[in-house]
C-alpha cells in the first residue's frame, strides 16, 4: 500500500515503484505528465491537475462520528498506520 502523502511528496519514485510492481516501465512522457500535474492546478473536479491534499483532509471533510468511527474500526489492524 502506498500512503497518499507518500505520493504527493515523492511522485516519480513512488510511481515507479508502483510500475515496478505491476511489471511496467515507466517511460518519459509519464515522468513529463507527472511532473506537469504537480506544478498546475485546476478546480475543476474532473482535471487531473489538482493541488495537493493530505492525508488528513478526510477527517475535515466527514462528520466527525463517522471519522471516530472509521479509526475506531482501523486500531489495532494493519491499517492503522494510514490513519496515524
Amino acid at each position: 500500500m502506498v500512503r497518499y502523502n507518500e505520493l504527493n511528496d515523492n511522485p516519480i519514485p513512488i510511481t515507479k515503484e508502483i510500475f515496478g510492481f505491476c511489471g511496467l516501465g515507466i517511460n518519459q512522457q509519464t515522468i513529463e505528465f507527472i511532473n506537469k500535474s504537480c506544478e498546475i492546478h485546476n478546480s475543476d473536479p474532473y482535471s487531473v491537475y489538482r493541488a495537493k491534499a493530505t492525508d488528513e483532509a478526510w477527517t475535515k471533510i466527514l462528520p466527525n462520528e463517522i471519522v471516530q468511527s472509521i479509526q475506531t474500526e482501523l486500531n489495532n489492524t494493519i491499517f492503522e498506520k494510514f490513519i496515524k
